[in-house]
């Protein structure tokens, strides 16, 4: 039973730490010094030394808040990315992504890191997943929950929104091809955008049903935290209302070995 409770936690997480890799590519210099980090990731022989140096070099280039914070949030992924199987890359997760929050970031990276450093609380200890898991849930839930607290304010739909669609054949029998053909590439873009912020958002709160699920539940935990963080009693009951009814009540964690 352990191990298969272990391997959930673990498909949950890779599952989530999957989404990170979604944004739209950057063009800018900045952009894509970041991309070729991203490319070094090469599990635990990631070269992290190396990217550690060269986001530090980028860091002294690129001065600009919104810049470091890109920087910031780049590394929390890298070290995410790479499943945090080294002692202390779950703290780094953490920490660079708490710095990446304390800049002004696009919403996209915001909730991505979130999302991060709430997964680096159950990944304390990669020798011992489970522990990791009993020990960090509360502090990840709590992590989960500010992100979508500040997910509210992003306007993002209840539903995935659906791509729209475009008549060809029509639009090149119009004069006006290129006036068409230019706004739908607007409408692309704004219906990507609008579905990774969907995206990070579900990611956030299928993370805090999925811990919320598992043995030993801890429904007053969760009705605690969200009480706390999210305040509107309404968000507080939708948020619940996800939450099996069997998974509501209150489990003593399992004594240490």
């Amino acid at each position: 039973m352990r191990s298969r409770i272990a391997y959930g936690i673990a498909l949950a997480l890779s599952s989530t730490l999957a989404a990170g890799v979604c944004l739209a590519q950057d063009e800018s210099e900045l952009g894509k010094r970041l991309a070729a980090l991203d490319h070094l990731r090469r599990g635990v022989n990631t070269p992290f030394e190396a990217i550690e140096t060269e986001c530090q070099q980028l860091l002294e280039q690129f001065p600009g808040a919104e810049d470091q914070g890109r920087i910031y949030a780049q590394l929390a992924h890298i070290y995410a990315q790479t499943g945090m199987r080294r002692p202390g890359d779950a703290q780094r997760v953490i920490d660079y992504a708490q710095k990446a929050l304390q800049k002004p970031l696009d919403p996209l990276l915001r909730l991505r890191s979130y999302t991060y450093w709430g997964n680096a609380h159950v990944r304390s200890d990669p020798s011992d997943v489970m522990r990791s898991f009993f020990e960090g849930r509360a502090a990840a839930g709590a992590v989960y929950l500010k992100g979508l607290k500040e997910a509210q304010q992003y306007n993002i739909p209840e539903v995935a929104p659906e791509r729209p669609a475009f008549d060809l054949l029509e639009a090149l029998r119009s004069p006006d091809f290129e006036r068409l053909r230019d706004a739908h590439y607007r409408e692309v873009k704004r219906y990507q955008y609008e579905r990774d912020l969907h995206m990070y958002r579900s990611a956030l709160q299928g993370q805090l049903v999925f811990f919320y699920t598992r043995h030993p539940y801890a429904g007053s935990e969760l009705r605690r935290l969200a009480t706390e963080i999210l305040g509107d009693a309404a968000d507080v009951e939708k948020l619940m209302k996800l939450i099996p009814p069997h998974a509501l009540k209150d489990e003593a964690p399992p004594k240490p070995k």
